[in-house]
């Protein structure tokens, strides 16, 4: 593609806010990002399809993305030998704020058009004992958007 096309946001790329109806299923949704493809760490933009939206989800025009030493090393490959070896493409960066464009059928605390931030954890169950008290980094469910899958 060209450098053009891949400077477009989402919103170009055919994107416009929605809220889903029950039980109609959404398309998958284009991507673009910044990825490298070894320890080299020599990033270049790559587009991906992630899943469609879910009830529970939340889409994001990002407009900005925090790169911090330790997405560096990870995508470098530093901490493998403590058993944190960097999957590759790796694509790091969890540090995220934008525009909500769109939003699940289940979601009842953001809407389109909020500003809307992610930092390292996305889910946990709620439930656990580790939820209850407000450390939902210790829940054995969180989602991690630190090589997360989804």
């Amino acid at each position: 593609r060209s450098p053009a096309a891949l400077r477009r946001p989402f919103s170009a790329l055919g994107r416009s806010p929605l809220r889903p109806s029950a039980g109609i299923a959404m398309a998958a949704i284009d991507a673009l990002c910044m990825a490298c493809n070894d320890a080299t760490c020599d990033f270049k933009p790559m587009r991906f399809q992630r899943r469609p939206l879910g009830p529970e989800d939340v889409l994001i025009d990002l407009k900005f993305c925090g790169v911090c030493h330790s997405d560096l090393h990870t995508a470098a490959n530093h901490m493998k030998d403590i058993g944190k070896g960097a999957e590759y493409p790796c694509v790091p960066g969890h540090e995220l704020a934008g525009i909500c464009v769109a939003v699940g059928e289940k979601v009842t605390k953001v809407k389109v058009g909020d500003q809307v931030g992610v930092g390292c954890l996305v889910d946990s169950c709620h439930d656990c004992a580790a939820c209850k008290v407000g450390e939902e980094q210790k829940c054995a469910k969180r989602g991690g958007t630190y090589g997360g899958k989804d």
